[in-house]
């Protein structure tokens, strides 16, 4: 890497030296922490100021990914999404069955030894014997809701840390 030369108060452009390093601090400071960088304090300080430059929080309550732009969610610098709880869709859920028992017919009090029918309705199945025409009810056919329907964690584990951009 080549020196970079900066221009000093009485001269032009003179390369850095041990000499003339108080003129050329401020310009050292802005190839450092150019505006757009980022800094990590690990307080709750007010950070505006540092370095003489202006700076103004970022990142508040998100964790940083780095840019991929081979993935639409995450090629553009400054992008956001994600959400801290989410409430899961029935598109979203995994795939599964429930199972449903059913008690026989056939022996049950009144019924018959012919085929039966069975059709569940508002939570209970309904038994009909073609041979005699009973029809026979029984408790609980079909499955009971489950869940509670509210929103769950989605959170990572984390760490919280203050992030400050430089803006000028």
């Amino acid at each position: 890497m080549a020196l970079i030369e900066f221009k000093n108060l009485p001269d032009t452009t003179t390369a850095i030296t041990a000499e003339n390093l108080n003129y050329n601090f401020s310009e050292i400071l802005n190839l450092v922490c150019p505006i757009g960088k980022v800094e990590v304090f690990f307080d709750n300080n007010d950070h505006s100021n540092y370095l003489g430059f202006t700076w103004e929080r970022t990142s508040i309550g998100r964790v940083p990914v780095g840019i991929d732009t081979n993935d639409t969610d995450f090629d553009t610098i400054g992008e956001t999404g994600g959400e801290k709880k989410h409430t899961l869709t029935a598109l979203e859920m995994p795939s599964h069955y429930h199972s449903q028992y059913i008690k026989d017919f056939l022996g049950q009090s009144g019924g018959s030894t012919g085929p039966a029918y069975y059709t569940a309705i508002n939570n209970s199945a309904i038994a009909y014997d073609y041979d005699s025409g009973v029809s026979n009810v029984f408790e609980k056919a079909g499955t009971t809701q489950t869940g509670g329907g509210q929103s769950h964690n989605i959170l990572q584990p984390y760490e919280v840390m203050a992030f400050w951009k430089r803006v000028s």
